[in-house]
């Protein structure tokens, strides 16, 4: 990878749309869904790529999480950290406090920058 990194981990009514939305755009973008049919769909623009959850979140230097809760955000963090000076968004609806703590925990332990952004408008606002 090279230049500005950018993952997306979540392929679901919105993720999908903010994956064709950047893709648009003309940047290219790592994605992963757990759900192969999800995936195969967003891979086929040529500006998707798929890749899994470690590999976006220790090499991308954006990391956007379209999954159903914090919880999800938590456990794959717990699994990969990722690199100094990248920026991880949290677009779903998360417990702010819970944010908060995790948002303090990726700059202490990681220098790694976090913001809550949770979607409004659902698949169609995405």
């Amino acid at each position: 990878m090279s230049g500005m990194n950018i993952g997306l981990i979540g392929l679901g009514a919105m993720g999908s749309g903010i994956a064709a939305s950047i893709a648009r755009s003309g940047i290219s973008l790592c994605v992963y869904d757990r759900d192969e049919a999800k995936l195969n769909a967003a891979i086929s623009d040529p500006f998707i790529h798929e890749s899994t959850t470690n590999i976006i979140i220790k090499e991308c230097e954006l990391i956007l999480f379209c999954v159903p809760s914090g919880l999800q955000i938590d456990v794959l963090l717990s699994k990969a950290s990722p690199k100094p000076s990248s920026t991880v968004i949290d677009l779903t609806s998360s417990d702010p406090r819970i944010t908060r703590k995790r948002a303090e925990r990726l700059l202490a332990q990681c220098n790694t920058y976090h913001l809550d952004a949770a979607m409004s408008g659902g698949a169609k606002g995405a």
